[in-house]
């Protein structure tokens, strides 16, 4: 995921610093600002309400995982006692396969969510600072990762805690 989150990070820096590379042709003056990607990221409002409907509809499908789990250990419990009846084996078996596909199921869906997830979230977020670039009149933002695209950035540049403050409120409705 981390990974995965760098590269969406390298990719939200490069779009933002082209779009405001191309909007700097049409103006005389420069103003440049930067912001800290991961913390505008963490402090999205929209990826808090995202992670927390994904925790909880991840919890609903590991509780399935829990109980077949469960339900196996029982079984391999009674079967170390006493040799299973074909049948009973068999049946083992069939649940071992299915809690197998349901493990695999569960990872894939966790994955492909988490990426979905993540690339609502930059798309949101790409939107909103653009559009608080064009509202402050900035001719650049700049994204400051851990990745190193930009290394340093002046305290008095860093327009972090503006920017997340109007994607928050843009996210909520309120820069209307």
């Amino acid at each position: 995921m981390n990974s995965r989150f760098l590269s969406i990070g390298i990719t939200f820096s490069i779009v933002i610093s082209l779009v405001a590379f191309a909007f700097s042709f049409s103006r005389n003056e420069v103003k440049v600002g930067h912001v800290d990607i991961k913390k505008v990221f963490d402090s999205f409002d929209m990826k808090k309400e995202l992670e927390a409907n994904l925790e909880s509809n991840l919890l609903n499908k590991r509780k399935t995982l829990d109980s077949l789990s469960f339900h196996l250990q029982t079984l391999n419990q009674q079967y170390s006692s006493k040799t299973p009846s074909e049948a009973e084996l068999n049946a083992y078996q069939i649940l071992q396969q299915k809690f197998l596909y349901e493990k695999q199921m569960f990872e894939e869906y966790n994955e492909q969510t988490i990426a979905n997830s993540n690339n609502q979230i930059i798309d949101q977020m790409t939107q909103y600072i653009k559009d608080f670039a064009a509202k402050e009149d900035f001719t650049y933002i700049l994204g400051i990762n851990e990745d190193g695209n930009i290394l340093y950035g002046d305290k008095t540049l860093d327009v972090t805690d503006q920017a997340i403050q109007f994607i928050n409120n843009s996210y909520q409705g309120k820069n209307d």
